[in-house]
């Protein structure tokens, strides 16, 4: 043909685009769909059931009950310290968004009330994974219209699966309770809505602008920090364009002087913002999409606190009990941000040493504690590693995107431009995370929307080039990657198993069990003799290194530290474990009823069932005198007549006493004063409760067997 070949007919490009979207897809539902197993398992703790009972995990049920009885405080023994206090209401101060989500559901029954938590997660999840997938479609076509290849399909399925499992959204599957679950629904509505802003920045139209108003407002009422990003990301757009409109209108009424220098047109090309007609318009569309989910979230903190944006702690129930929390409130002017925490957060999230080895299984551990920098005072240094160390294939393909996304733009160069004002959005939603007084490992969710369009860029890059690569070159990056990848998903198994099995405040006394028990059977396979830190002690001292062993006497009980705190393994009666076989009734006296109770009269301490309505009982513990009141665990259902194991601890050396219910805890509180002869089922002292529980319960064996082996092959060792 004259003029040279024209290029495929439209038809043939169209079909050709359909083609790979359908392998991109296949792709990636593949990916998606491995590591969603992956996360269900952690999730459930290798049970795969969704419907869960776990402490603070009822915290949005309970809001959602609230919010259709039309108002926004909640009971103050659901909230325990997490409550803030106005008068004589108590609020909470996480967003309401999962709470509205569990609201089809709690409309028709309450039997699902404080059990939606693993299938919310769960939902989250799968959510982050399919808007990773959709970015990084949205991010490969401002790079190249190629045909999507079957190999490159695999490597986009295999590139989800490493999203999935080797980064901080798998560990958020550690515990399925409120902290975790606003992570992650806050980072899975945040991608949602910078995929539908890259949307309009590719096309403009008003359905994608409608959509990414949408989600930035759900990410901002779910977890304001991270929420912020996309919202300033629209913002920064509106005012682009703004800006674009008042110029346009100024040049319009002045004569060309073209000594002034480039008008505003070509710092919106720097800027990768498309050109559009009325640029007005859309900048008070874009503006307004930016107020709504600003204006929703004053109007609900003004409700609830009567302040615009900050929260009034000093009424949080918390700090009146913890001391450290007070110091730092006073320390920074009554507030837990501040821009003298970002040089500790900094270091600490990028530092690359984040991570320990261990003889242990899974073999790798968390750092210590993070250190402060500059002499401040922080609220609380919890277990954390690092991008760096715990998502180390980030670092090389996110600085290669963020260098592409910068750098200046070629006439006939890549489209990566179109990510800057996101990019710098994403930024600033990382802030809240380096200006709170405050280390967690749940906290690198928040970067999450960051690294995304910086990751996916970088890898847009290499796929567009790889092809040009020479062959060494090509196997060398091809080598690095995947050894980087395999090490980010053993990095995060291994932490999320630890901090789920052995770290975190509430497990359950079976997996705790469980998971010492295999670690004991994998190190004596594998090393044999003597087990390191492990001890045998006639009284608990200070905690020793996390994951370190203590045997008290004869196997009267194990158990282990995080560092901080001693938890227990196993304990045998003479440390006050009942485990107990209990059947409810289906209706019972309306006084609360005796499951175990010592003391003497008018000072004795009382486990009981507080029964709520047929089918619903809640637990409580009471120590009588100095005008202490009844802790109550959270309203759980039951099935009257069905048999659950009950296992009952009153550990004076903690002290502690912790309720586990079929595996599940359900209540969890401070043991008052050590512990003495113990009544199970009835109650002696003339108390508070009935004489007898109503149902049944039925005393089992304690054993400690996995104490006796640790016993066994240390005196072996050393005898």
């Amino acid at each position: 043909m004259a003029g040279g070949y024209p290029g495929p007919p439209v038809a043939a490009r169209e079909g050709r685009g359909d083609s790979s979207r359908r392998r991109y897809a296949i792709g990636a539902a593949v990916g998606i769909a491995l590591a969603t197993v992956c996360f269900t398992w952690l999730l459930t703790g290798g049970t795969f059931q969704l419907l869960q009972r776990n402490l603070y995990a009822n915290f949005y049920s309970v809001q959602a009950r609230a919010l259709l009885h039309g108002h926004w405080n909640m009971p103050a023994g659901t909230l325990t310290v997490e409550g803030i206090r106005e008068g004589s209401r108590t609020y909470m101060y996480y967003g309401p968004v999962p709470a509205l989500l569990r609201m089809p559901v709690l409309l028709f029954t309450h039997r699902f009330d404080g059990r939606l938590t693993v299938s919310s997660m769960l939902l989250g999840f799968v959510v982050a994974m399919v808007f990773l997938a959709s970015l990084g479609w949205r991010i490969r076509a401002l790079v190249t219209d190629t045909v999507v290849t079957t190999p490159e399909a695999l490597v986009t399925g295999a590139v989800l699966l490493v999203a999935g499992t080797g980064s901080v959204l798998f560990f958020l599957g550690s515990d399925a309770l409120i902290y975790h679950e606003a992570e992650l629904w806050g980072a899975a509505l945040a991608l949602g809505a910078f995929d539908f802003t890259l949307g309009w920045l590719r096309v403009p139209s008003g359905r994608s602008l409608v959509a990414a108003g949408l989600f930035a407002t759900l990410a901002i009422l779910t977890r304001g920090s991270v929420g912020a990003g996309p919202v300033a990301c629209l913002g920064l757009l509106g005012v682009a364009y703004g800006v674009t409109a008042l110029g346009a209108r100024r040049r319009s009424r002045v004569p060309v002087d073209t000594s002034v220098g480039p008008g505003p047109e070509p710092a919106l090309r720097w800027l990768g913002l498309p050109e559009v007609r009325r640029p007005g318009r859309w900048a008070l569309s874009l503006l307004a999409a930016t107020a709504v989910p600003v204006a929703l979230y004053v109007t609900i903190n003004e409700i609830k606190f009567g302040t615009l944006v900050s929260l009034p702690l000093a009424k949080q129930v918390f700090t009146s009990v913890n001391r450290n929390r007070r110091i730092t409130l006073a320390d920074n002017g009554g507030s837990l941000f501040g821009l003298k925490f970002v040089p500790t957060a900094i270091v600490q999230y990028l530092r690359p040493d984040a991570l320990r080895f261990s003889r242990l299984f899974p073999f790798v551990a968390f750092p210590p504690k993070a250190t402060v920098l500059g002499g401040v005072h922080y609220d609380t240094l919890d277990f954390s590693s690092s991008v760096t160390s715990s998502m180390p294939v980030a670092l090389p393909l996110g600085v290669a995107g963020m260098v592409g996304i910068l750098r200046r733009r070629r006439p006939g160069g890549d489209g990566l431009a179109r990510l800057r004002v996101p990019l710098a959005g994403a930024a600033l939603g990382c802030v809240g995370v380096l200006v709170i007084a405050y280390v967690a490992e749940r906290y690198l969710a928040d970067l999450l929307p960051f690294l995304a369009l910086a990751v996916l860029a970088g890898l847009s890059l290499a796929r567009s080039r790889w092809a040009g690569w020479a062959r060494w070159r090509r196997r060398l990056a091809a080598g690095v990657l995947v050894a980087l990848a395999l090490f980010g998903i053993w990095v995060n198994v291994g932490l999320a198993l630890l901090y789920q099995r052995q770290l975190r405040p509430s497990v359950p006394i079976a997996m705790r069990q469980g998971f010492v028990a295999f670690q004991q059977r994998i190190d004596a396979d594998l090393f044999g003799g003597e087990r390191p830190e492990v001890t045998k002690v006639a009284a608990l001292g200070r905690p020793g290194p996390p994951g370190s062993l203590a045997i008290v006497g004869d196997c009267v009980a194990l158990y282990q530290s995080n560092g901080s705190r001693w938890a227990g393994v196993e304990r045998s009666e003479a440390a006050g474990h009942f485990r107990l076989r209990a059947v409810f009734p289906s209706r019972g006296p309306g006084a609360l009823w005796p499951v175990v109770a010592n003391g003497t009269r008018g000072h004795g301490d009382y486990l009981a069932v507080d029964p709520l309505a047929p089918g619903r009982i809640r637990f409580a513990y009471l120590f009588e005198g100095f005008g202490q009141h009844w802790v109550y665990g959270p309203a759980i259902s039951v099935v009257p007549g069905r048999p659950y194991l009950l296992d009952v601890v009153f550990d004076a050396r903690l002290p502690a006493v912790d309720v586990h219910l079929d595996g599940a805890s359900v209540l969890g509180t401070r043991l008052v004063r050590p512990t003495a002869t113990f009544d199970v089922g009835t109650d002696p002292l003339g108390g508070p409760t009935l004489a007898r529980f109503p149902g049944r319960l039925r005393r089992l064996l304690v054993t400690t067997p996995i104490c006796a082996d640790l016993l066994d092959r240390l005196e072996r060792v050393r005898g």
